[in-house]
């Protein structure tokens, strides 16, 4: 029996939110173990924001759905609600996610060139404007614009070029923040699931993560000359920094952030399945757009013949929407786990077997990361970038 705060537990008599419930405070402890070991390391610690962002908001949203009194700590700097949004990357439509790559480019552009000694150097493209993050094995992990726009307003990220281009006028475009402003938001999330795992402190569960050294190195490019690999303008630079945004992603999960799991209560797959989902969204609406604007050249017919971006098999939308959630409930409120299933000792008591027929969590999981990996080395070989000697970080 649990019995903390407004919340009553009995594991051997659950009612279904108590399996939500319980869900959040395994969650909770392993994002404190896993933010722990993150202390020092910037890049993994900027990545997984987005992620700590989801579990702070739906956390809190579930808690208030059932009235149970949480005070939440004061926030001046983002918005929560915005930055869980960005584990979907960009948006579900090629333009406009177009639009926000390509502001983010120009405003990261617009803040390193002028740091240039003189205004006549600005347009001589001697600067950088995207730094690229890689392993000690050259897979790309990491890039600036996409920590850039994690903390970034999208309501700033999707007007007109045109507008964005209007930089006089900094009261109305907040483009640039201050070291501290950062660190707030950090300290705004470490708060709140402080605070939740705190009303779990009687779950008896040993939550624990590796100790890795991330040896990392960077190497830094600038968009305007580097980056225009499939087309000579705008559009060629936009679906290149689309596809390393992606692939960014996805190796910051697969390559570096995977390391640290050693112990898994069904938060390690949450991240996974995320990612793995709405890459393929975009990987999907990149193959629409270029289909559509006769972009499709032989380069990228090869690569969408050996990805399946429509993947039957584990493109679930009510797993999905559990994994973005908490509920674990289909759309008509119908519990999703079936009674042959249900087991409050497996990793997400039986949701994995019973929305895929039976698979397993661990086979689930196995079968992502195979297909993760493919997706990595195919996009990687796409790109084929230029990321000889990078140096160390």
């Amino acid at each position: 029996m649990i019995v903390t705060n407004n919340i009553t537990i009995d594991l051997n008599n659950m009612r279904q939110s108590d399996f939500a419930f319980l869900q959040i405070g395994y969650d909770s402890e392993m994002i404190i173990r896993l933010l722990n070991e993150l202390k020092n390391k910037p890049i993994e610690s900027v990545e997984i924001i987005p992620f700590i962002s989801l579990f702070c908001w739906e956390a809190t949203k579930f808690f208030k759905k059932y009235d149970i009194n949480f005070e939440m700590p004061d926030n001046k700097t983002f918005s929560l609600q915005d930055i869980r949004l960005k584990t979907k990357l960009f948006e579900n439509k090629y333009s406009k996610a177009k639009k926000m790559i390509l502001n983010c480019d120009y405003l990261q552009d617009y803040i390193f060139k002028h740091q240039l000694r003189f205004k006549f150097m600005y347009d001589w493209n001697i600067h950088y404007n995207l730094g690229i993050f890689v392993d000690k094995y050259g897979n790309i992990v990491g890039n600036s614009q996409y920590g850039y726009y994690i903390f970034q307003d999208d309501k700033l990220l999707k007007k007109k070029i045109i507008d964005v281009e209007k930089l006089d006028n900094t009261e109305e475009l907040n483009y640039e923040f201050k070291p501290e402003e950062y660190f707030e938001y950090g300290e705004f999330c470490g708060k709140i699931i402080a605070r939740i795992n705190n009303f779990f402190k009687d779950i008896n569960v040993n939550m624990e993560v590796n100790a890795i050294d991330s040896n990392l190195f960077y190497k830094d490019l600038n968009t305007n000359i580097h980056l225009k690999i499939f087309y000579k303008d705008d559009e060629g630079k936009a679906l290149t920094l689309y596809l390393i945004h992606i692939l960014s992603t996805i190796n910051f999960v697969l390559k570096l952030l995977s390391k640290y799991e050693k112990t898994d209560k069904g938060w390690w797959l949450r991240i996974y399945y995320i990612t793995y989902y709405y890459a393929l969204q975009r990987l999907d609406d990149i193959r629409n757009h270029i289909t559509m604007n006769g972009m499709l050249n032989n380069k990228m017919q090869t690569f969408y013949s050996i990805v399946n971006i429509n993947d039957k098999e584990l493109l679930n939308t009510e797993f999905r929407n559990c994994m973005m959630h908490y509920d674990l409930i289909d759309k008509n409120s119908k519990f999703l786990i079936k009674d042959e299933y249900l087991d409050v000792n497996v990793p997400l008591f039986g949701l994995v077997e019973s929305c895929f027929n039976g698979i397993r969590y661990d086979e689930l999981k196995n079968k992502i990361v195979n297909k993760f990996n493919l997706l990595s080395t195919e996009i990687q070989k796409l790109l084929d970038l230029n990321i000889n000697n990078p140096t160390p970080f």
